[in-house]
């Protein structure tokens, strides 16, 4: 069960990173449509 849980943790936890990189690839664009 806690095995799991930290999985779920790291994998939270990766996909706020993806997310993060994912918004830094795309804000220069939505600055230069502003």
């Amino acid at each position: 069960m806690i095995r799991i849980l930290a999985v779920g943790k790291l994998k939270d936890a990766r996909l706020a990173e993806l997310a993060a990189d994912f918004t830094r690839r795309i804000r220069p664009w939505s600055d230069l449509e502003i």
